[in-house]
């Protein structure tokens, strides 16, 4: 009885013994799980450069030494100056005449051209601002006239009457008028005469008739 009672523990031991050893081949033998892949973060995106737009160029200060006055010229604008000797004292002007214009002189004017002329006579004798202010705004040679101020120089604004109807700016510098001329008379030209001539400046008693070149 004691022997067959061994016989079943020892059996049934042999018994486990064999289904681990079998769990255990079957562990070893079942396949692994892939490995779950981790995601790497990327940089995002470099930001695009910002577009820049072209800078306009800046106007140019141009001095008209004899006059004594600046002004400032827009980019694409020609300055001619042309100081006119006395002919009986080369060393001294006998006028000043200068050119603002859109256009080169070997090309020639076309048909949208722009152009300020500026004259001053130093032999004619001098003058007055009220002789100048009354001369203009009581002829009825311009279709309108009225004062304006220029950085705190007095002048005067107005359109000659009939075909040849150019505006004309007029300012008194010690004593000799200055005129400045506009044509064509359009709009447009005006509105850029009104920007360059904002910007005159004129320095008092710089005036002079030496002939010292342009």
């Amino acid at each position: 009885m004691r022997s067959t009672l061994e016989f079943v523990i020892k059996t049934s031991i042999l018994v486990a013994l064999s289904i681990t050893a079998c769990s255990q081949v079957n562990d070893s033998l079942s396949p692994t799980e892939p490995p779950v892949p981790t995601s790497t973060p990327t940089a995002p995106p470099p930001a695009p450069e910002p577009t820049r737009e072209p800078t306009p160029e800046s106007p140019t200060s141009e001095a008209f030494e004899q006059l004594g006055i600046t002004l400032d010229i827009p980019e694409g604008l020609i300055v001619i100056k042309e100081p006119i000797p006395n002919p009986d004292e080369p060393d001294k002007l006998d006028a000043y005449t200068f050119y603002i214009q859109n256009y080169s002189l070997d090309g020639g004017p076309g048909e949208d051209y722009f152009q300020m002329y500026g004259f001053l006579q130093y032999s004619l004798p001098l003058t007055t601002w009220e002789d100048v202010a009354s001369g203009v705004l009581d002829s009825d040679m311009y279709a309108y006239a009225e004062e304006i101020e220029v950085n705190g120089l007095p002048g005067i604004e107005a359109q000659f009457s009939g075909q040849r109807n150019r505006y004309v700016y007029l300012f008194l510098l010690d004593g000799r008028v200055l005129n400045i001329a506009v044509s064509e008379p359009t709009e447009a030209n005006k509105i850029l005469a009104d920007q360059i001539i904002s910007t005159l400046q004129f320095l008092p008693g710089s005036l002079t008739d030496a002939n010292i070149g342009n």
